[in-house]
């Protein structure tokens, strides 16, 4: 059995973003990461992809270099 949503959001605000490994269909890995403007949510990014061919380990750099790169354009 996967983690209550409680905790699911508590892991996707500490992290920035969500991982979805086969979670809600199997051979599925998913990855989305929030976008904010002025501290609220408008958007999200995400992708999805065969388990077999988009492993957590790549979501999670991916995720990383977005959430970095994101940053340094609103970087003032």
């Amino acid at each position: 059995m996967g983690l209550s949503l409680e905790t699911e959001l508590v892991q996707v605000r500490k992290c920035g973003f969500a991982l979805d490994c086969q979670g809600s269909q199997p051979d599925l890995n998913c990855l989305a990461i929030p976008l904010r403007l002025q501290g609220h949510v408008v958007r999200a990014l995400g992708t999805s992809g065969m388990a077999e061919q988009l492993k957590p380990t790549a979501l999670q750099l991916q995720a990383k270099r977005a959430l970095r790169q994101l940053y340094e354009l609103v970087k003032f």
